[in-house]
């Protein structure tokens, strides 16, 4: 169901029902299906903004609060229910593994090319005694992250994790632990940090 108005109207598999606020947009070669065929429910809330290639496959529901920003190429892919809440910017090129589960709070950024995952894959390689290995989903946990949190372009969160709320995450880092309100974290794997407060003396 397309409950507004819009100049581009994205691919929906036949297995996707789509539920529309007012005032959505969607950019050109946007993809909405289920995960592997299975039928998906999808909400978009009021004044959201989803650009370009963005690719959301995803089984069975997808909950999109209202004023969120989904830059161009951003993936949202997983076979559990994925939910984010509003105002809310997701950065060119992020992945979003909706696996395990997945839950993102109000007002976050997540910056270019960040990863969320709430799965791991162990290679094929790793299973003996198997004539034909393939990969298989392993550890695939329930992932949170709060509200005013920042992923900064390149982090990565891994599966199982809680990010409490105002955390910053800084470039290229990678989280393996929860972390603590309103505290920076930096390098693989990710430490606290602490960054000096600006002061300003000038008279």
């Amino acid at each position: 169901m397309l409950s507004t108005f819009f100049k581009n109207k994205p691919q929906l598999a036949k297995n996707v029902k789509l539920y529309l606020g007012e005032n959505v947009t969607f950019g050109k070669n946007v993809i909405i299906q289920g995960f592997k065929n299975i039928p998906c429910e999808c909400h978009i809330d009021s004044n959201c903004r989803i650009g370009d290639n963005v690719r959301i496959i995803v089984s069975p529901l997808v909950l999109i609060g209202c004023d969120n920003v989904i830059h161009n190429n951003v993936s949202i892919v997983g076979s559990a229910t994925f939910r984010i809440g509003m105002l809310n910017w997701l950065g060119q090129e992020a992945y979003i593994d909706t696996t395990g589960g997945l839950t993102i709070g109000n007002s976050n950024t997540l910056g270019i090319r960040s990863m969320i995952w709430s799965h791991m894959i162990r290679p094929a390689s790793t299973y003996k005694y198997t004539r034909n290995p393939t990969p298989q989903v392993d550890n695939a946990k329930l992932t949170k992250i709060g509200n005013y949190c920042w992923t900064s372009p390149g982090s990565q969160v891994c599966p199982g994790i809680i990010v409490a709320d105002k955390t910053i995450l800084l470039n290229g880092a990678v989280l393996t632990k929860n972390t603590e309100y309103g505290k920076t974290y930096a390098g693989i794997p990710a430490k606290e940090i602490i960054i000096p407060k600006w002061e300003n003396n000038s008279h």
